[in-house]
């Protein structure tokens, strides 16, 4: 955070801590500081999480991250509609809701804020202006940071620590539950099968040059190894990039499911898959949420700051944009991988 404000003008220092002023004047009059709490209640009590302030899939999976040493309690999730999906069938969350409407405030005892905005404010006033509460990040907001890890610190701070550190750390680590779900993907025809993730929202994280990467894979994988299955994965957004990927594929087991499925269905076709390749984003939270073994290129946002401590998801690290990272650099790693299956 001191790095963050030595590098900004005056005028961005200004107009940042009169936002923060007028949160705080919207925070006193509208909750009561007696309702405020800095430790969960004792279990058994129902308690309502709100997280509808995730402005994507990401930040939505390593916030939620820490829902999982609330297992004493029942615990149900108010989140964008667009979030919602990842979350049915949760073995945490008893329901899932996306309009404050859907509820019942009668049902809840305390009310889980993600951080201190106009919108959850609002929405908490709205719910249950009479219950107790307790906030995930409170002001916090500027600087970035390892949510997964804040988030599961935070619920650790709330239930009063009850964990010391070898027993916590099973804990730091998102969980996504989509086995439900029946394969959107037909059954695997190779020994190995790549998701392999296109498209993105940010130019300096959308790599352009997988088809590169796929030739030099062609060229230099061994002959005795077999060269595995692809499922090309990811929104609309890599609609476009579905052609050259698939003319450097031609000859190949491919298929391309981009733009087709639901997130949920995408998610389920990770579990169905034996590696990840793609870059930092809401699918890569995905897979490791998922378990699913892989690999990310990561542009500007350092790999410390989205992946869990402990993860079988490797990253390759430019300091501007993914695009500067090699294809023949990127094809190495993808062949270390095919020889260790």
């Amino acid at each position: 955070m001191k790095e963050m404000l030595a590098n900004e003008s005056p005028a961005r220092k200004f107009s940042a801590n009169f936002k923060l002023l007028r949160r705080w004047f919207w925070l006193k009059m509208n909750l009561p500081s007696r309702l405020l709490c800095d430790r969960l209640p004792p279990p058994p009590r129902r308690l309502l999480w709100l997280n509808y302030s995730s402005t994507s899939i990401g930040d939505s999976i390593m916030e939620l991250a820490g829902r999982s040493m609330l297992g004493a309690y029942e615990v149900d999730l108010l989140t964008n509609r667009q979030h919602a999906e990842l979350y049915l069938h949760d073995r945490f969350f008893k329901a899932v809701f996306t309009e404050a409407e859907q509820l019942d405030p009668s049902r809840y005892d305390f009310v889980i804020l993600d951080l201190f905005n106009t919108r959850s404010i609002r929405l908490k006033r709205a719910i249950g202006p009479n219950l107790p509460c307790a906030c995930l990040q409170s002001f916090f907001y500027g600087a970035d940071f390892n949510r997964m890890l804040f988030s599961c610190y935070r619920i650790h701070h709330l239930l009063g620590y009850p964990y010391d550190d070898a027993q916590l750390q099973p804990f730091l680590r998102p969980g996504l539950f989509v086995d439900d779900e029946p394969s959107p993907l037909p059954p695997k025809r190779k020994r190995c099968r790549i998701a392999l993730m296109l498209g993105g929202v940010d130019a300096f994280r959308t790599y352009q040059n997988w088809p590169e990467v796929i030739q030099i894979v062609r060229t230099r994988r061994p002959a005795e190894r077999e060269f595995p299955e692809f499922v090309l994965i990811g929104s609309k957004n890599g609609v476009p990039h579905v052609e050259p990927v698939m003319a450097a594929l031609k000859g190949c087991d491919a298929v391309s499911q981009v733009g087709s499925l639901t997130l949920r269905q995408t998610a389920r076709a990770l579990t169905a898959s034996d590696f990840f390749l793609g870059t930092d984003g809401g699918l890569m939270h995905c897979a490791i949420a998922l378990d699913v073994p892989g690999m990310a290129l990561f542009g500007k946002i350092l790999p410390r700051l989205r992946l869990p401590p402990q993860t079988n998801m490797s990253s390759i690290y430019d300091t501007q944009d993914v695009n500067n990272i090699p294809a023949a650099t990127v094809a190495d790693a993808v062949l270390l991988h095919l020889t260790s299956v």
